[in-house]
């Protein structure tokens, strides 16, 4: 994927975390908004970002059907 370092992502569904990290190295002047339907997973993604100080991912709580971002927030998603 190719990315600029001031980008807005948008990841949809990410696990355990490790690609939407990797993403958030290479926009450092940007942002990765990670969103789960499931707030466990989101808990544990906020733990590791704390964990690992990364401070440009933001994990949210969302639906992927009905998502409260308004059309082209984004340059990629994922």
């Amino acid at each position: 994927m190719r990315l600029r370092s001031d980008m807005l992502v948008l990841e949809v569904g990410p696990g355990k975390g490790s690609y939407n990290f990797e993403v958030a190295k290479r926009v450092p002047d940007g942002k990765v908004i990670t969103i789960d339907i499931q707030e466990s997973v989101i808990q544990k993604l906020k733990r590791k970002c704390e964990e690992f100080g990364i401070t440009n991912v933001e994990p949210k709580v969302e639906n992927v059907y009905n998502l409260r971002f308004n059309d082209e927030t984004f340059d990629r998603v994922f």
